[in-house]
């Protein structure tokens, strides 16, 4: 019995050589549902698709614009507001909004009910998936126990529907961190 020796096969060719000069011929064929959407493109500069960023860049338009704004300002002094520092795109925010006096209730309410506060940051945030949806996120760093702490949110919670007015409340959120750290 003698083995039959496999003439090596040539390292350009194909298995499927029609598909193989397809292949050949569109190196970067995009699909149709690809380019419906625009997740890739052509561009005329080189053969080669260009992957898109997948989120919105009105997000981006949003924010450029609040922070065009506040440099037209251009003022020196930080901006506080019950003893707390607004960056320059919060402040935009709560004047446009007219949130003053309600994020200063919600600064006296962070106080109240997390007595042990170790820092209060504020911020400008905004969700990327809904438009026009954003708020001042005020951001607390608090030491203790997860269940003590989660009682005085819950109190906090109660407390901001009593205090501010349901339109203006939704557009000020907290947010906790720092749990467990002595």
């Amino acid at each position: 019995m003698t083995r039959k020796k496999k003439e090596p096969q040539n390292q350009t060719s194909s298995r499927y050589p029609m598909a193989a000069d397809k292949v050949r011929e569109k190196p970067h064929k995009i699909s149709e549902v690809q380019a419906e959407y625009g997740i890739i493109v052509q561009t005329g500069k080189s053969d080669n698709p260009k992957i898109l960023k997948t989120y919105s860049s009105r997000l981006a338009e949003q924010k450029r614009k609040l922070v065009a704004k506040s440099a037209k300002l251009s003022i020196a002094s930080p901006r506080y507001i019950a003893g707390v520092e607004m960056p320059d795109t919060v402040w935009q925010f709560a004047r446009k909004n007219a949130l003053f006096p309600h994020l200063e209730t919600a600064l006296r309410l962070v106080h109240e009910c997390f007595p042990e506060v170790k820092s209060i940051k504020l911020a400008y945030e905004f969700d990327w998936e809904i438009k026009n949806e954003s708020w001042i996120a005020i951001n607390i760093q608090v030491p203790g126990e997860v269940d003590n702490v989660l009682k005085q949110y819950l109190f906090f919670n109660r407390q901001i529907p009593q205090q501010i007015l349901p339109d203006k409340s939704d557009k000020i959120l907290l947010g906790i961190g720092g749990l467990g750290n002595p």
